[in-house]
C-alpha cells in the first residue's frame, strides 16, 4: 500500500456530482479500511458536504480516522474535490 491515496473528483451544483464524488471516495475507502470502510465514509461525508459548499477554494479540512489522516479540499477554478488518505 502506498503512503498516500489521492482521488480527484468532479463538482457540480447537480445531485449527479455530489454521488460521483461520494462513489470516488467510497472506492478509496473500501480498498483502505476494508470492512471499516462504511463507518469511515459516513464520518468523510459531511466533511465533504461542507467543502463542495465552499466556492473560495480556501477550505481544507483534516481528520485522523483509523490511524490515517483523510484530508479533503476544493479546487473550485477547475471543479473538483481532492480527498486522500495518508498512512502515518
Amino acid at each position: 500500500m502506498p503512503d498516500e491515496v489521492s482521488v480527484l473528483s468532479p463538482v457540480g451544483s447537480g445531485r449527479r456530482q455530489a454521488s460521483v464524488a461520494r462513489i470516488d471516495y467510497v472506492r478509496v475507502n473500501n480498498a483502505i479500511f476494508g470492512t471499516r470502510s462504511g463507518a469511515v465514509s459516513r464520518a468523510v461525508q459531511p466533511l465533504v458536504a461542507r467543502v463542495a459548499a465552499d466556492g473560495s477554494g480556501r477550505t481544507r479540512l483534516t481528520q485522523r480516522i483509523l490511524g490515517r489522516t483523510v484530508s479533503i479540499m476544493h479546487l473550485p477554478a477547475r471543479k473538483l474535490i481532492v480527498y486522500s488518505v495518508r498512512a502515518d
